[in-house]
C-alpha cells in the first residue's frame, strides 16, 4: 500500500504535473523510447514468462526496477517482496521462485489501482 502522505511530501511541492507524470511513468511506460519503457502491467506480463524459464538474469532486471519503483511510491511491503525476488533471481534460486512472484503480482496490481485512483484526483 502506497504512503502517500510520504510521497506527497518530497514529490508533491514539485505539484501534480510532476507526479502525474511519475505515475504515468509506472502505468503507462513511455513508448516513444529507444527501446520502449514498459509499463509497470507489462513487466509483469514478461516477469511471469522469465520466471516459468527460470531466467534470472531477465527476473533481475525486472524484480530491481519494481522494487525501486515502489520504493519512490514509499510502498515497504511491496518493496520487501520485490526485492525478495531479486535475491531470489541473483542468488538463482528457483525454490519458492512462483509464490514469491504470485505475492509481486498481487501487490502490483494493487500498485496499479492506487495509482489510476490517485492520479483521477490530481486531474478532477
Amino acid at each position: 500500500m502506497i504512503n502517500w502522505e510520504e510521497f506527497n511530501a518530497v514529490y508533491g511541492v514539485y505539484g501534480n504535473v510532476l507526479v502525474i507524470e511519475i505515475i504515468n511513468s509506472i502505468l503507462e511506460g513511455d513508448k516513444n523510447e529507444n527501446p520502449p519503457v514498459l509499463s509497470c502491467e507489462e513487466r509483469m506480463i514478461k516477469l511471469k514468462k522469465n520466471v516459468d524459464q527460470k531466467d534470472f538474469h531477465q527476473i533481475l532486471l525486472i524484480a530491481h526496477w519494481m522494487k525501486g519503483n515502489f520504493d519512490i511510491f514509499y510502498d515497504w511491503e511491496s518493496s520487501q517482496i520485490a526485492r525478495n525476488l531479486r535475491e531470489m533471481a541473483r542468488n538463482e534460486t528457483d525454490t519458492g521462485l512462483e509464490a514469491e512472484f504470485e505475492k509481486l503480482k498481487l501487490v502490483a496490481d494493487k500498485l496499479v489501482i492506487e495509482l489510476r485512483e490517485y492520479r483521477k484526483t490530481l486531474t478532477a
